[in-house]
């Protein structure tokens, strides 16, 4: 899936990472949300600077994630105009903040990265296992949504137990919330 999504040309990504970002403005979820975690985008996984950019703009806190251990703890990112000053390379080169983490009950949605998503929520991932324990701790009132282009979802993916579904799924074609017997509860949140 990797070299699948490397193999579709900048020009190709870049269209579908501003209509990510057309249905990302427009879906509830998003337009609730005042603390939002994101992950630093790199290589040709669906891009999240320029999303991250635009909700530091319309007066929205983000987080990223930075690897402690084998854990994902998530750090407010602080700006200089529009660049953000306490970055730094991390984990396999990724960036991450530099500073305090926060309690995972202040963020009100967390977009997740994946080399492909299921129609269960089920997401593969890079192999680290860092984003299922970090989504097994959410509480229920955070939002996740896995991010990613539309050839990147899948029927079915293999799971483990150790495996934790996102809540939606957003390509650039639509977001999907994912209907599974979770014990989520049931609120308005991204109706």
């Amino acid at each position: 899936m990797a070299h699948k999504r490397s193999s579709h040309s900048l020009r190709d990504r870049v269209s579908c990472d501003r209509r990510i970002g057309t249905l990302l403005q427009q879906w509830v979820g998003y337009q609730k949300a005042r603390h939002i975690g994101w992950y630093a985008s790199f290589g040709s996984e669906a891009a999240t600077w320029v999303h991250i950019r635009k909700a530091r703009l319309e007066g929205r806190q983000a987080y990223l994630p930075r690897v402690r251990g084998n854990h994902l703890e998530f750090i407010p990112v602080h700006w200089s105009g529009v660049t953000p000053i306490n970055l730094q390379d991390g984990y396999r080169g990724i960036q991450e903040p530099k500073g305090r983490p926060v309690e995972l009950d202040m963020l009100d949605l967390v977009v997740v990265p994946g080399l492909a998503f299921d129609h269960n929520g089920y997401r593969l991932g890079y192999g680290g296992g860092f984003y299922d324990r970090f989504l097994e701790n959410l509480p229920p009132k955070t939002v996740s949504v896995g991010l990613c282009y539309s050839f990147q979802r899948v029927r079915q993916l293999p799971r483990e137990d150790h495996d934790v579904p996102v809540r939606y799924v957003l390509t650039e074609a639509s977001v999907n919330p994912v209907y599974r017997s979770h014990p989520w509860p049931v609120d308005d949140f991204c109706r």
